[in-house]
């Protein structure tokens, strides 16, 4: 991107809007992770270093294989990049990965202030602007939140993008020492408008740093793809906004593209309409053509029946996105099941809303494109609401369903366009008035956004935090997200009765009525545990996990039969379409875990050794195998076969030094062997140090001792001559 001798970095309004935006978010550094930061990076192998780097070209933004069924579909790998290097310089604590969003942000704010500057070209708008932007609430589920860097990222590569963009027909060819091109021919006069036209200088231009431009343009729309999806819509924007920029009419950019009226234009905009296509279909073809399915819960309306409720919903969305953005005092962290209800009926209120929404933006897109020629602001509005409009597109419905209601961090791009338009609007209404009240009035906005921004900030210090800011808007997913938090604290009431109300508000919450069965198992009430397995398996019948703790605690009723024809159905069921595929295939592990430990119970070793096993061939890179390897070798001794089961021992406590099970059935094997007391002796106390009060480890440790002090006894009763 060429900058006229960097004289935008020299602005002020990108120093003081930057400073405002790292600033803002300082009080985020000793914030934990919250929220999907656990699983996109704690437990992400393509994050910490437990699969190549090549991996990342292949997985999703969480880690999984994108050609998988129960894949996200979202693909980051730039993103994933940036917290690979974060981790593998700093580790996985929390403060670098925060410290880094708030860089990137204020360097996104910088690039805000500059294309503000370009498209204003007024001190008042662009200083307004920079600012808004910089301490928009909105922006803070992308910044305080680490999984938000995506956005950021994304922003950032976008405006780099439009900016080089804009630079592509500047240079003229002294800068750089290339020799001038021809003269293009400008634009015809429109005869319909008897105003005479205002053409920016495009009359001279270097082929060399315009290729150079346009290319560089074309690259950083790639990496914001690669950023975040929606990256790709800056280059149908740059094609706008040429459009906006030479006053195009639609009549024109026909002329243009059918006739070649301006070839320069239209060489430009070829190439950038096939950067789209290939850029598109690069991304489709990675997926293997393959669209994630989204649950009802992620967005509703996307699985309703009607047309009717579908549409209308759809089109009120974008309402509220923009009352969030013109009025951001209540936000969520999460937006869907029943936040939004749905729209079922033409006579609901909303419907107002929307239909004076689209009122407004089609009189605000119309006036441009019909006053192109009369006014001077008009491109700068085109310019702003293009940003505002193309860059939520994606988020729209319109093409693809995706798998959210309203998600605040999509609306980082956007308010890019939202910021313009409130310094365009700033700068006239002082232009217009030359009242100081006008300043003063702008910076009570920013004082009241920058506020807001502060205290949202504190929301998402801990997920404690933020799920109790979301009750009043996604009460089901506040409240059992909140029952997790309570029961990691080992606050039991508070968990129950979280989770009681998280069923309460939405009575098909699987996930809620697993987490209370467990709840209820580790506090031996097992009746109504298996009450609520039973219930999560109704509402999601491809709930391993309810499958594997319903046939345990049925184990533990002494209902083996049916324990184990629960194990058995749980075997069926595959992985397609599950969100936590990982979760999934270890549950299948555990499951013919369960399996065999029932058949050695019933003394049927063989059928134990032959399914652990098969679980051993099964089981996924990530399952915790120790528990696996320790039964396997207790079947071996049991079937005296006590080579095999050192060896499964040995590997038991390789994959975990302090599994207490297997120093006890390992100290035990031991002493069954006179001459190997000792070591059993050993085993058992690390057993005994591990776990100072297990009664089982104690009494065998015991045993162990009083074998060694009557051996002792019996050697020094032995005759002399057998001492020599």
């Amino acid at each position: 991107m060429k900058l006229q001798n960097l004289a935008a970095f020299q602005d002020k309004a990108v120093l003081y809007s930057s400073i405002l935006a790292f600033v803002l978010y300082l009080n985020t550094l000793n914030a934990d992770f919250v929220y999907d930061d656990s699983r996109t990076i704690l437990t992400n192998p393509d994050v910490t270093a437990k699969s190549s780097w090549f991996s990342l070209l292949q997985n999703d933004f969480w880690g999984t294989s994108l050609r998988h069924k129960g894949s996200h579909g979202s693909y980051r790998p730039v993103t994933v990049a940036t917290f690979r290097l974060t981790a593998s310089a700093f580790g996985l604590s929390p403060f670098p990965f925060h410290l880094g969003n708030i860089l990137l942000h204020s360097v996104a704010t910088a690039l805000v202030a500059i294309l503000a500057r370009k498209v204003l070209r007024d001190d008042i708008g662009t200083y307004f602007a920079s600012l808004i932007f910089a301490s928009h609430p909105i922006h803070c589920e992308a910044v305080a939140n680490v999984v938000g860097r995506a956005d950021i990222i994304s922003g950032i590569f976008f405006l780099l993008s439009l900016l080089a963009n804009d630079e592509k027909f500047k240079c003229e060819g002294i800068q750089c020492g290339k020799k001038r091109a021809p003269r293009t021919p400008s634009p015809e006069p429109n005869n319909n408008i008897k105003v005479k036209r205002i053409v920016p200088p495009r009359s001279i231009t270097c082929n060399c740093c315009s290729k150079l431009h346009l290319l560089s343009s074309v690259i950083f729309s790639g990496i914001a793809m690669l950023s975040k999806e929606t990256g790709i819509m800056v280059l149908p924007m740059c094609i706008l906004w040429d459009a906006a920029k030479y006053k195009i009419s639609f009549r024109r950019m026909w002329q243009i593209i059918s006739k070649g009226t301006d070839p320069e234009l239209r060489k430009s905009w070829l190439f950038i309409t096939m950067s789209l296509a290939v850029l598109v279909n690069l991304r489709i073809s990675i997926a293997g053509g393959y669209f994630p399915v989204f649950a009802s819960a992620d967005n509703p309306a996307s699985r309703s029946s009607s047309l009717l409720t579908r549409l209308l919903t759809f089109l009120y969305l974008p309402v509220v996105n923009f009352i969030l953005l013109v009025y951001p005092r209540h936000l969520s962290f999460d937006w869907s099941m029943d936040s939004i209800p749905l729209i079922e009926s033409i006579f609901d209120s909303r419907n107002l809303l929307s239909l004076l929404f689209y009122t407004s933006i089609s009189i605000a897109v119309w006036n441009p494109f019909k006053k192109f020629f009369l006014e001077e602001h008009y491109r700068e509005k085109f310019q702003s609401l293009g940003i505002l409009v193309v860059a939520y597109i994606p988020a729209t419905n319109l093409f693809f369903y995706v798998g959210f209601v309203i998600a605040e961090r999509v609306l980082y791009i956007p308010s890019i366009g939202y910021s313009l338009l409130l310094g365009l609007g700033s700068q006239k209404l002082y232009k217009r008035t030359r009242n100081k009240n006008i300043v003063m009035l702008m910076l009570i906005v920013l004082v009241t956004l920058s506020w807001r921004t502060f205290l949202r900030n504190q929301d998402w210090y801990d997920e404690e935090s933020l799920y109790k800011s979301g009750i009043p808007y996604n009460p089901p997913k506040s409240w059992g997200n909140l029952g997790n938090i309570f029961a990691e604290k080992g606050l039991v009431k508070e968990a129950e009765f979280s989770y009681k109300m998280a069923v309460h508000h939405r009575p098909n919450m699987a996930d809620v009525y697993y987490n209370l069965g467990i709840l209820l198992q580790n506090q031996d009430r097992l009746e109504e545990a298996i009450i609520c397995y039973r219930s999560a398996i109704q509402c999601r019948p491809s709930l391993i996990l309810a499958y594997l703790n319903l046939g345990i605690v049925l184990s533990k009723q002494g209902k083996i039969t049916e324990a184990m024809d629960i194990f058995k159905t749980s075997l069926t069921i595959t992985a397609d379409s599950v969100r936590d595929w990982r979760s999934h295939e270890s549950a299948r592990t555990s499951a013919l875990l369960q399996i065999g430990r029932i058949y050695s119970d019933k003394g049927k070793h063989e059928l134990a050794i032959q399914t652990y096993t098969t679980a051993l061939k099964q089981m996924p890179d990530h399952y915790q195998p120790q528990s696996l390897y320790n039964l396997l070798g207790e079947s071996c001794h049991k079937l005296g076969q006590d080579i095999e089961a050192e060896h499964w021992f040995q590997m038991a406590l390789g994959a975990k030094p302090d599994h207490v099970p297997a120093y006890l059935t390992y100290g035990k094997m031991l002493a069954r062997n006179e001459s190997r007391l000792l070591e059993a002796e050993a085993h058992l106390r690390r057993a005994q140090v591990l776990a100072p009060s297990d009664s089982s480890v104690n009494q065998h440790l015991g045993h162990v001792l009083s074998e060694l002090l009557l051996l002792i006894n019996d050697f020094h009763f032995l005759p002399t001559s057998f001492h020599k």
